[in-house]
């Protein structure tokens, strides 16, 4: 049986560049890269994407781990964007992907092979709803209100 839990960030901009969403009423803070802020107050939006992934990585492999009855000692992942930043800048430019690459190193700390391990990696994979988003490129749809 499938559950469908919907999830809602929801926030209006008083203005400025600073945000204060709450994600489940847990107060959050996003800024523009420091780059283009005078300050840094909270994470980029892209920092915010880039460190979801991670965080799911890592909940959907301990899931899959213990379903699998294996003993992770440690799992860890390191998550690189290759960023063109001018896509985000110039409206001109036909091709407006800004994230051109994503890339997930995970280290798995367990009495596994370099076989199983990679298996693993594949059901973490498969599993995980944030890789989801770019392996299947879930449609996404802009309201207007």
């Amino acid at each position: 049986m499938s559950i469908n839990n919907a999830i809602t960030v929801k926030k209006e901009l008083p203005g400025g560049c600073i945000n204060d969403p709450k994600i489940s009423d847990v107060p959050q803070s996003i800024n523009l890269p420091i780059t283009l802020s005078e300050k840094k107050s909270g994470l980029n939006p892209l920092d915010y994407q880039l460190f979801s992934l991670a965080g799911c990585v890592r909940t959907i492999g301990r899931i899959v781990a213990k379903k699998q009855n294996i003993t992770l000692r440690d799992l860890s992942c390191e998550v690189q964007g290759d960023l063109d930043s001018d896509a985000s800048m110039n409206t001109e430019k036909e091709n407006s992907a800004v994230l051109r690459e994503i890339t997930i190193v995970v280290i798995v700390d367990a009495d596994m092979t370099p076989e199983q391990k990679e298996i693993f990696i594949q059901e973490l994979d498969r599993r995980c709803p944030i890789s989801d988003v770019y392996t299947n490129t879930i449609p996404l749809k802009l309201l207007v209100k």
